[in-house]
C-alpha cells in the first residue's frame, strides 16, 4: 500500500525530512486547541466541498484541469467579495468564541 492511498482525494503527499531543528523558548509558542476539521479534510463516502476561492476570476485560469472544469461551471467572484467572505466569516467566528 503507498502512503497516498491513506488519504482520501489526495492528489500529492509531500515527505519532509527534518535536517536541523532550532528549539524556541515556549513562551512565545501559543497555546492552540483545535475546534473543529476543517470541512475540506477529505473524508471518505463524503465528497469534499469546493472552496470558493477557486471561483476567484483571476485564479480560475491557472487551476488544474478537473478544478477549472468545476471552477468555470459556476459563477466568477471578484477578490473584493472574496475578501469580504472571509472578513464576514472572521467576525462570526469571533463572536462564537466571545459567546
Amino acid at each position: 500500500m503507498t502512503l497516498i492511498s491513506e488519504y482520501p482525494q489526495a492528489q500529492f503527499v509531500v515527505r519532509v525530512a527534518v535536517s536541523e531543528l532550532f528549539l524556541n523558548c515556549p513562551r512565545y509558542i501559543p497555546k492552540l486547541q483545535r475546534v473543529s476539521r476543517s470541512p475540506f479534510v477529505p473524508v471518505p463516502g463524503r465528497e469534499t466541498p469546493f472552496p470558493n476561492w477557486k471561483q476567484i476570476d483571476f485564479v480560475r485560469d491557472t487551476l488544474p484541469e478537473r478544478d477549472r472544469r468545476k471552477a468555470l461551471e459556476m459563477p466568477a467572484i471578484d477578490i473584493t467579495d472574496y475578501i469580504r467572505t472571509i472578513e464576514r466569516s472572521k467576525s462570526r467566528k469571533a463572536a462564537l468564541l466571545m459567546a
